[in-house]
């Protein structure tokens, strides 16, 4: 890999850490507004959809991560 392609991969690398931040600060609102509704909301279906939305984040940021794991390694590579 020639320094061209891996400075711009190194780019989209810090591209998508700050984007992988973002989804975790999502996340985390909303599980943040699933601990804020009362016991008896929690297990209502607006509850539950907090809950699914904040874990289906998670799914995100996981692959998000395996996706950056993945440049990484290309980046790193030997010609």
């Amino acid at each position: 890999m020639n320094d061209q392609r891996r400075a711009e991969l190194g780019r989209i690398v810090k591209e998508l850490e700050f984007l992988k931040e973002e989804l975790e600060h999502e996340s985390n609102g909303e599980y943040e507004a699933f601990d804020n509704l009362p016991d008896g909301l929690q297990d209502s279906d607006r509850g539950l959809k907090l809950q699914e939305n904040g874990e289906t984040l998670e799914e995100a940021i996981t692959d998000f991560q395996n996706v950056l794991d993945l440049i990484e390694k290309a980046i790193s590579k030997e010609e």
